[in-house]
């Protein structure tokens, strides 16, 4: 029966001779029906071989039909894949499994310009995502929806007007303007699939959102219980022969200093989509690794921190409510060289001799000089930190905040006397300034290696 049926399609497309334009009509109609067949539990992988064999054979060898008929016949071929695949785990327990063939399957409809079954399979994956509580992913997923829609009077689906939970999103969309919280942070894991996993995701990459408040240790235990022979790696990748066998020396590591030997390396991975979106995770398309020297890991972390202390103190002048407690071990932790070791170590590891010898490029002499701009840069903000804290600090902090006032007395004159800064040149450093000059907000995500 299965090769009786190729061979009356294949029959049916080589009679329609001059009128080969109809056959349009047939092979849309086929692929709606072979849709809701294979979904109704009609044909199999033998199916699919047997079709490609036999009216893929006869196609490639006609000599006005091979064209479109190879075009025809891969379509089908590469539908019904797509089909069986999602038929095998429909019923799955695991809706993310069944969210990654759905995708497959919405993707496919969109390449062949296929309307209402891309439509269809979007809200198959919008239900399970609102099975699982992934309002964001819905809501980005009715947003694809809504993309094909034009002005018009006509009342829209009640989905399509369900409010998703990314605000900043949402605010960017009514009103063209996205506004991001510092305080909205998620976290990303890099997945390496093998043939363990589920088909369509095998031998890929993965980059994958963990789901709201969800813990590391918690999102790693839910995926081994799904998949009992992974291994949980804690780098990208093990390191190459271009690594072991290097005669290169990374140079010694400095137990009582190790911002001085402090090499990292980093590595950016692109996705085929940006997050959020409609999954929580996607394939890595490309990655990219290169070295964070000490000392330009020192400039990031010294940015950073100078951008920490911005924040929190425009914060606080634009909410007086807000609670002193961040503020409190983030201004501490700066000013008292006991709790972090602070600038001292910085001082130690590349403001000496001995370092600025071995490390005379213009590249390193200009790192340097950063880093001591930074530092200065620095002063005013923690003299605006401490000025808030003491307005705010109740009585029991006052001890606390005494202490943390000599040390930041102590660590302004150091950097004063130490880098001949002016007072007059740290007095226009203001916050004012350092809010004009963009500053980003945190980054939403990092890496887990």
């Amino acid at each position: 029966m299965r090769r009786e049926t190729a061979f009356e399609i294949r029959a049916m497309w080589f009679n329609l001779g001059p009128h080969q334009i109809h056959f349009v009509r047939f092979e849309h109609e086929m692929i709606t029906k072979l849709d809701m067949l294979v979904e109704g539990g009609r044909g199999d992988e033998e199916y699919k071989d047997l079709f490609l064999e036999i009216v893929g054979g006869l196609c490639e060898n006609h000599q006005t039909m091979h064209e479109k008929g190879m075009v025809f016949v891969r379509t089908v071929v590469r539908l019904m894949k797509r089909l069986l695949e999602y038929r095998m785990i429909v019923t799955d327990e695991n809706k993310e499994n069944r969210m990654s063939c759905t995708v497959n399957l919405l993707e496919f409809y969109h390449e062949i310009n296929r309307k209402e079954m891309y439509i269809r399979y979007l809200y198959k994956l919008c239900d399970l995502h609102l099975d699982c509580e992934n309002y964001v992913e819905a809501a980005f997923t009715l947003k694809l929806h809504a993309k094909l829609l034009r002005w018009s009077d006509e009342s829209l689906s009640q989905l399509l007007k369900m409010i998703s939970k990314l605000w900043e999103t949402g605010i960017a969309i009514c009103k063209e303007l996205t506004i991001q919280s510092d305080q909205n942070q998620n976290t990303f894991v890099y997945l390496i699939m093998d043939e363990d996993f589920q088909h369509s995701y095998r031998t890929k990459h993965l980059f994958i959102e963990v789901k709201a408040y969800e813990l590391l240790t918690d999102f790693t235990s839910r995926l081994l219980n799904q998949y009992p022979n992974a291994k949980v790696m804690n780098k990208l990748a093990p390191p190459g022969e271009d690594i072991t066998e290097s005669d290169k020396q990374r140079g010694p590591k400095d137990s009582d200093n190790e911002f001085a030997t402090m090499w990292l390396e980093r590595t950016n991975l692109v996705i085929s989509y940006p997050l959020p979106g409609i999954l929580h995770w996607f394939p890595v398309t490309s990655s990219q690794s290169f070295e964070i020297s000490p000392l330009e890991n020192a400039i990031e972390t010294m940015e950073m921190t100078n951008k920490r202390i911005c924040n929190l103190v425009l914060q606080h002048r634009s909410d007086p409510m807000l609670p002193i407690h961040p503020l409190s071990m983030l201004l501490n932790g700066v000013v008292d060289a006991a709790v972090m070791g602070g600038i001292i170590n910085y001082e130690k590891a590349f403001f000496t001799e001995e370092y600025t010898q071995t490390h005379n490029t213009r590249k390193d002499t200009e790192g340097i000089q950063k880093l001591k701009d930074l530092i200065a840069c620095q002063v005013p903000l923690l003299k605006a930190g401490i000025v808030i804290h003491k307005q705010k600090a109740p009585e029991s902090l006052k001890p606390f905040h005494q202490h943390m006032e000599e040390a930041f007395l102590k660590l302004r004159t150091s950097i004063e006397e130490k880098y001949a800064i002016e007072k007059s040149v740290q007095s226009s450093i203001s916050i004012s300034s350092l809010q004009s000059s963009k500053i980003s907000p945190s980054i939403r995500g990092a890496s887990i290696l």
